[in-house]
């Protein structure tokens, strides 16, 4: 199959910009609407031969990546990667793998929120510091956890 350059040109300009997943970069290449699906076809199977797309390293890496950034849960780390294209089994293969210690990340990230806080140990702060956890993906039984423990165990 012949490979269109400009579009394999393009895809190898994009990836060495950042990393992206097959369903990504198979968007890119479509929005250019230059080659035809055979070529697209073409140039990500190439891409993968050559290991210049990898799903599973970028998973790897994006996980690592994002919790480097911010403590966050996985549920909100796994609607991530559903939303870049990666499929659900290889996800749950990652996080089966992954030993993330959900609740230490949650006392990470809520240390810091309370530390703007006046008083957190209020209902309505309580409150507040649920609803904080649970827009970063942590899981309801985690953050009902951490929130019953003693105030000082995740109060710097």
């Amino acid at each position: 199959m012949k490979i269109h350059r400009k579009l394999y040109e393009y895809s190898l300009w994009l990836l060495s910009r950042r990393r992206y997943t097959v369903k990504e970069i198979t968007k890119k290449l479509q929005k250019r609407q230059i080659g035809t699906p055979e070529e697209i076809e073409a140039i990500i199977a190439r891409l993968l031969m050559l290991k210049y797309l990898n799903d599973d390293e970028f998973t790897e890496l994006f996980i690592a990546d994002q919790l480097m950034r911010k403590p966050q849960g996985s549920r909100s780390l796994k609607n991530k990667l559903q939303l870049k294209g990666i499929s659900k089994d290889l996800i749950e293969e990652k996080f089966r793998d992954r030993e993330t210690d959900e609740l230490a990340l949650a006392k990470q990230a809520l240390a810091k929120k309370a530390r703007m806080m006046k008083d957190v140990a209020d209902p309505k702060s309580k409150a507040k510091l649920f609803r904080f956890l649970a827009s970063r993906g942590f899981n309801q039984g985690t953050i009902y956890q951490l929130l019953k423990m003693d105030t000082t165990e995740w109060v710097e």
